[in-house]
């Protein structure tokens, strides 16, 4: 599926090697600086593409 605002991952997903965890932002910035999923590092669409 493509980056974008209809992917639950937004706008890019970083692998971090061959493992199952990535960084990638959320649609919900409100959740952003909670513990809301194991292996998820929070930021916004804006911080990922920078990233």
């Amino acid at each position: 599926m493509k980056g974008g605002l209809g992917n639950p991952l937004g706008a890019r997903a970083l692998y971090l090697g061959s493992s199952m965890y990535r960084i990638h932002p959320s649609n919900e910035p409100e959740t952003i600086g909670y513990a809301v999923s194991s292996g998820y590092i929070g930021m916004t669409n804006a911080d990922v593409t920078n990233l």
